[in-house]
């Protein structure tokens, strides 16, 4: 028993149908990113202008900014588990990576709302902010470094997009930025707190920002093209049906066919 499909019609109910959430998902990786990088960039400017004056709007905006990063780890996580996995890549894994973004996100989002809770003490505040921020900006490092070597060889698959890895390397700089403003965190001293620490932290949230807007920028076409051809792709028929129908020419459409032989797919080309 044989029958065929245009290669077309049957790329349309593969790449709209399996990968649609995937798809989806990523842009979602990337509107979180940036949305919460903005807020990250416009607190970090608060604090660069007057820290005491704008205290309350500097904690709301790191915190509801780090919620923005909790979601876009999360995607990231729905991503590496629904996605294929690779398996030319021993040493760091996909799953693995986006677990631990998702844990330092967490604990950073721990720093971020730490000046809502009342601490007895500065050395407590100050333990309370900056220890989690290390911490999870440790997990930052680690997660985007293991990204980036995912996306290069040998690890990768396929050739990654030049957009994709100038996406992960903000990503890998913004990491390394936060964590180095989070060590300089300790220090009590206003100068330091207000110009170094701040300055820092609002050139990685840049950093974050410009890696989230790449991100945006290659899922969005692809999340509107995928659903575009959903409305216009027709259902796919069984076999039984395609015979019954009657199975079109495919020398008259010239175009390449989806082959099913006994229950093992193929793939052939008509002249």
């Amino acid at each position: 028993k044989r029958s065929c499909m245009p290669a077309a019609q049957s790329s349309k109910h593969l790449n709209c149908s399996g990968d649609k959430v995937v798809r989806v998902a990523s842009l979602l990786t990337g509107v979180a990113t940036t949305l919460g990088s903005t807020l990250f960039t416009a607190g970090s400017a608060f604090s660069l202008a007057d820290p005491v004056r704008w205290l309350l709007c500097v904690t709301v905006t790191y915190t509801v900014g780090a919620a923005l990063f909790d979601l876009s780890a999360a995607a990231s996580v729905a991503v590496a588990h629904l996605s294929a996995p690779s398996r030319r890549c021993t040493l760091f894994c996909q799953a693995g990576a986006a677990w631990v973004l998702l844990a330092g996100c967490a604990i950073f989002t721990v720093s971020c709302a730490a000046p809502f809770f009342p601490l007895a003490t500065t050395e407590r505040l100050y333990g309370a902010v900056w220890a989690p921020s290390v911490a999870g900006s440790v997990c930052f490092v680690a997660s985007s470094v293991a990204c980036a070597a995912l996306a290069l060889p040998p690890c990768a698959v396929q050739t990654t997009p030049l957009v994709m890895l100038l996406a992960l390397l903000s990503s890998v700089l913004g990491s390394v930025l936060f964590l180095v403003a989070s060590v300089a965190g300790f220090s009590m001293n206003e100068i330091v707190q207000r110009w170094v620490v701040m300055s820092i932290f609002l050139a990685g949230s840049v950093l974050f920002f410009i890696s989230g807007v790449l991100i945006t920028w290659v899922c969005k076409p692809r999340v509107f093209r995928c659903r575009k051809g959903t409305e216009k792709s027709s259902p796919q028929l069984t076999p039984e049906e395609e015979l019954e129908a009657g199975t079109p020419d495919p020398a008259s459409q010239g175009t390449p066919a989806r082959c099913t032989t006994s229950g093992e797919q193929q793939y052939g080309t008509y002249d």
